[in-house]
Formats: C-alpha cells, sequence, structure tokens
C-alpha cells in the first residue's frame, strides 16, 4: 500500500519515484511528454538515435527511419534489396532512407541514425 501511496502521490506533482539503497523513497523530477502514448510511424519526429557503426559484414541494430549526417564524407548504403549506392555527404544533411547496413568500404562520413 505504501508504494502505491508514493506513485500517486508523484503521478500528481509529476515525480517519479526511486528507492534509494536504504529503501527510502526518493522523488525524481521527470518531464511530462504529452505524446507519449502516441503511434510512432514514419512521419512522426524519431523517439530515439544511435552513432552509426559502419560494417561490411553487419547489419545495422535498428533499422532507422533517417539518417543524419554529423560529418561530411561518403557513405556507402545498402537498401532492403541489396543494393549498395554510395552518397558524397554534407554536415547537417538529412538523408530519408532506410538503409539496413552502412557499409565500413566506402564510407568516411559520421552518421547518427534516427528510429
Amino acid at each position: 500500500m505504501r508504494c502505491a501511496t508514493l506513485r500517486t502521490v508523484a503521478q500528481a506533482v509529476g515525480k517519479r519515484v526511486l528507492l534509494t539503497m536504504s529503501g527510502k523513497p526518493k522523488l525524481e523530477k521527470t518531464m511530462p511528454d504529452p505524446f507519449d502514448s502516441d503511434y510512432v510511424n514514419l512521419t512522426s519526429p524519431a523517439v530515439s538515435h544511435y552513432a552509426v557503426v559502419p560494417s561490411d559484414g553487419a547489419d545495422l541494430p535498428v533499422r532507422p527511419r533517417a539518417i543524419y549526417v554529423n560529418a561530411s564524407g561518403t557513405a556507402a548504403l545498402r537498401d532492403n534489396a541489396g543494393e549498395v549506392i554510395t552518397y558524397e555527404l554534407t554536415a547537417g544533411a538529412i538523408l530519408s532512407i532506410r538503409p539496413v547496413r552502412v557499409l565500413a568500404t566506402g564510407t568516411t562520413a559520421q552518421l547518427v541514425a534516427w528510429y
């Protein structure tokens, strides 16, 4: 019952309940997200990202909805059909392609995957 009461109080003040090593509750402020329950699809903003590590032998860990170019260079991208095309990229560009792999051979740009 104590945990349920703490959870209710925390929700009312916009905080999250954490338990410390001593078992005593601690409130942590969380950012409200009015879009948390919205359906995520390809036209909605990305909800997460990761630095792309190019590899000739492994696919990306998560297929992104877009690629952000963090530093200029080239990128060899493989699509779902196995087609590889190398792009000349400038920093700040956003590629609206969903590659399954970014090959190390032919890639010099630093990329960030958005999904």
